[in-house]
């Protein structure tokens, strides 16, 4: 029975990610920040990060932004309900620390969502 119910609960949790991921992802748009910021998230060795960590990785991946302000919107945008909670955030402000709320939502974008370019093995 326990074995039962450990995959029920799974199975549950994890069909709450696709609607929460729904919310956090744009709808449309060139840019998409909240989108990228998760990929650049997935595809950190990091498992927090100040919002300079962010815009700094970022950069890696998309180039440094112009103007990072977008950036940090985007990250409090992903830390709130109406957005699927995506990450948590402590500290006190402009010092604030972000994580995946969940720790399993960061190997679900990376299957589903964000898979590293494959490469010949061969």
């Amino acid at each position: 029975m326990l074995e039962a119910a450990l995959v029920r609960v799974a199975r549950e949790v994890e069909a709450s990610f696709p609607k929460r991921l729904a919310l956090a992802f744009e709808a449309g748009g060139h840019v998409q920040p909240r989108r990228r910021i998760l990929r650049t998230m997935c595809l950190s060795d990091r498992r927090e990060w100040r919002s300079g960590d962010v815009v700094e990785e970022y950069g890696e991946l998309y180039g440094p932004p112009d103007d990072p302000g977008f950036l940090h919107a985007a990250l409090g945008e992903l830390v709130k309900p109406t957005r699927g909670s995506i990450l948590a955030r402590t500290g006190k402000p402009k010092h604030y620390v972000f994580r995946f709320s969940d720790p399993y939502l960061r190997p679900f974008l990376r299957m589903k969502h964000f898979q590293p370019e494959q490469t010949k093995l061969f």
